[in-house]
Protein backbone atom coordinates (compact mmCIF):
# COMPACT_ATOMS: atom_id res chain seq x y z
CA UNK A 1 0.00 0.00 0.00
CA UNK A 2 1.64 3.49 -1.11
CA UNK A 3 0.44 6.26 0.34
CA UNK A 4 1.28 10.06 -1.10
CA UNK A 5 1.04 13.06 1.13
CA UNK A 6 0.69 16.35 -0.48
CA UNK A 7 1.35 19.55 1.23
CA UNK A 8 -0.88 22.23 0.23
CA UNK A 9 -0.65 25.39 2.10
CA UNK A 10 -2.15 28.52 1.17
CA UNK A 11 0.68 30.57 2.72
CA UNK A 12 3.31 28.63 0.66
CA UNK A 13 1.77 28.74 -2.34
CA UNK A 14 1.88 32.23 -2.34
CA UNK A 15 5.68 32.71 -1.06
CA UNK A 16 8.16 32.50 -3.87
CA UNK A 17 10.23 29.14 -3.58
CA UNK A 18 13.80 29.59 -2.19
CA UNK A 19 15.21 28.82 -5.65
CA UNK A 20 13.02 31.85 -7.04
CA UNK A 21 14.21 34.12 -4.55
CA UNK A 22 17.74 32.65 -4.96
CA UNK A 23 17.29 33.75 -8.66
CA UNK A 24 16.20 37.20 -7.80
CA UNK A 25 18.97 37.71 -5.38
CA UNK A 26 21.95 36.40 -8.36
CA UNK A 27 20.11 38.16 -10.93
CA UNK A 28 20.12 41.80 -8.02
CA UNK A 29 23.66 40.81 -7.62
CA UNK A 30 24.68 40.37 -11.22
CA UNK A 31 23.51 43.57 -11.88
CA UNK A 32 25.88 45.60 -9.49
CA UNK A 33 28.32 43.04 -10.20
CA UNK A 34 28.42 43.16 -13.77
CA UNK A 35 29.66 46.36 -14.52
CA UNK A 36 32.27 46.44 -11.98
CA UNK A 37 33.88 43.21 -13.11
CA UNK A 38 33.89 44.56 -16.48
CA UNK A 39 35.30 47.65 -15.56
CA UNK A 40 37.97 45.56 -13.34
CA UNK A 41 38.68 43.78 -16.55
CA UNK A 42 38.91 46.36 -19.00
CA UNK A 43 41.56 48.41 -16.01
CA UNK A 44 43.48 45.12 -16.39
CA UNK A 45 44.33 45.11 -19.97
CA UNK A 46 44.96 48.67 -20.47
CA UNK A 47 47.21 49.52 -17.11
CA UNK A 48 48.38 46.06 -16.78
CA UNK A 49 48.47 44.64 -20.61
CA UNK A 50 47.75 41.19 -20.02
CA UNK A 51 45.22 39.29 -22.51
CA UNK A 52 41.94 39.73 -22.21
CA UNK A 53 41.26 36.63 -21.01
CA UNK A 54 43.71 36.11 -18.41
CA UNK A 55 41.81 39.31 -17.01
CA UNK A 56 38.51 37.69 -17.68
CA UNK A 57 39.71 34.68 -15.53
CA UNK A 58 41.05 36.40 -12.69
CA UNK A 59 38.00 38.13 -12.54
CA UNK A 60 35.32 35.70 -12.90
CA UNK A 61 34.64 35.26 -9.41
CA UNK A 62 34.89 38.83 -8.49
CA UNK A 63 32.08 39.23 -5.95
CA UNK A 64 31.79 36.15 -5.07
CA UNK A 65 33.81 36.26 -1.86
CA UNK A 66 36.46 33.45 -0.06
CA UNK A 67 39.60 33.69 0.56
CA UNK A 68 42.63 35.75 -0.64
CA UNK A 69 46.32 34.27 -1.70
CA UNK A 70 47.26 35.32 2.02
CA UNK A 71 43.96 33.77 3.60
CA UNK A 72 42.40 36.20 4.50
CA UNK A 73 38.56 36.42 4.35
CA UNK A 74 36.95 37.99 1.87
CA UNK A 75 32.77 38.72 1.98
CA UNK A 76 30.54 38.53 -0.83
CA UNK A 77 29.18 41.89 -2.12
CA UNK A 78 25.75 42.58 -2.42
CA UNK A 79 24.16 40.25 -0.20
CA UNK A 80 22.75 43.76 1.51
CA UNK A 81 20.48 43.73 -1.55
CA UNK A 82 16.65 44.05 -0.72
CA UNK A 83 16.20 41.01 -3.63
CA UNK A 84 19.11 38.92 -0.65
CA UNK A 85 17.50 40.09 2.69
CA UNK A 86 14.18 38.79 1.32
CA UNK A 87 16.18 35.68 0.39
CA UNK A 88 17.80 35.64 3.54
CA UNK A 89 14.93 36.19 5.53
CA UNK A 90 12.96 33.65 3.72
CA UNK A 91 16.25 30.84 4.65
CA UNK A 92 15.68 31.74 8.07
CA UNK A 93 11.86 31.48 8.87
CA UNK A 94 11.99 28.15 6.70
Amino acid sequence: MMIVLGFSGSASAAEPSLQALKEKCQAAREAKLGPEREALIQTCVKKEQKPEEECRRFYADYGAGGRTAGGAGRPPLYFDLPECVELSEAEQKR
